[in-house]
């Protein structure tokens, strides 16, 4: 195929891809392999608990495409409008000085969460399961969700905990505390989208291993996830992550032709763009806040991004391609 632009929400990625059809002997072998790991998923546990470098590329890229399906919205609040385009939520279990498995967790409070969610609207999502590394009785389990409705924080806060008051993890803050409404959860709107994306990847990217994410910042564009050093260490006993059906799909790509190439370096010369090489590919960052990576297509194909886009927002696709996508 050639040089490919790939288009995220504030940047584009050039890189060369090979032609598909032009496969050595080498890379056949290499797919028999890759086929024979993927029948395996059958006979042998899916989910470790863990993240994994893959399972990391794959939440980016959902947040990515959520991103970009996200339109600009706005709530008032005590008289007051503010924009909205994507929130962060963090829902935290009570059960004292016993971790809840994530299986149980997913079971009992998140998925019936997620299903109540859904009813009012929520169509394009992603969570991951956290453990808390400072609770002092066991590593609890946590989630950041995030979706780009509206979401009224007293009624969430209630039905969450109404959702561990039913699985029993809140038995001993009712003992304690005389009542069943502790402060379980957390909304944050993120309205400023140059400071989202690097948001959204902090909190819900990251890395275990801070000498590995050093090395990787380095040689390649991970400026914006940020390392944990307990992170990864001990399994969350679950599914780590996961996301809306509508966004498990791929970047939108194009072939590399003059008059976008032309485009991108009229941006970098004009300051609009900074343009970063690395080994593998060139990454183009946008500067300008009121920007996003697919105005710098020609008109014409920019028609064919919409196209890309509206796909995802209507659920129009294949089913994904496990080769492609699947979550850890």
């Amino acid at each position: 195929m050639g040089i490919t632009l790939q288009y995220r929400s504030r940047s584009i990625l050039s890189y060369y891809k090979r032609d598909k059809a032009k496969k050595s002997a080498k890379n056949i072998f290499k797919s028999i392999e890759r086929q024979r790991s993927i029948d395996a998923l059958t006979t042998h546990e899916r989910y470790t608990g863990l993240v994994t470098h893959g399972s990391q590329k794959r939440l980016t890229r959902a947040i990515e495409n959520m991103l970009q399906i996200a339109k600009p919205k706005f709530f008032t609040h005590n008289g007051k409008t503010y924009p909205f385009k994507i929130n962060f939520i963090t829902l935290t279990l009570y059960s004292f000085n016993r971790k809840v498995p994530g299986n149980e967790g997913h079971k009992k409070c998140l998925e019936p969460l997620l299903r109540w969610l859904r009813s009012k609207g929520m169509t394009c999502y992603v969570w991951k399961a956290e453990l808390q590394s400072k609770r002092k009785d066991c590593h609890q389990l946590h989630y950041h969700l995030t979706t780009d409705v509206f979401v009224d924080l007293e009624e969430l806060r209630h039905k969450w905990n109404e959702l561990q008051r039913k699985a029993g993890y809140l038995d001993y803050h009712y003992e304690k505390f005389g009542n069943w409404n502790p402060n379980s959860t957390d909304i944050h709107a993120t309205y400023k989208q140059k400071n989202m994306i690097a948001y959204l990847k902090k909190s819900m990217v990251t890395y275990s291993d801070r000498k590995k994410y050093q090395h990787l910042r380095t040689k390649y564009l991970v400026a914006a996830e940020m390392a944990k050093v307990d992170h990864n260490k001990e399994t969350v006993e679950g599914k780590v992550w996961d996301c809306s059906y509508n966004i498990k799909t791929a970047y939108f790509e194009i072939e590399a032709f003059y008059d976008i190439t032309s485009v991108l370096a009229k941006a970098v010369q004009s300051g609009e763009m900074v343009k970063k090489e690395f080994e593998r590919c060139i990454v183009y960052e946008l500067v300008k806040r009121n920007r996003n990576a697919h105005t710098y297509l020609p008109y014409p194909h920019r028609e064919f991004y919409h196209h890309h886009i509206n796909n995802m927002i209507n659920n129009q696709r294949l089913k994904p391609d496990i080769n492609a996508f699947s979550s850890s």
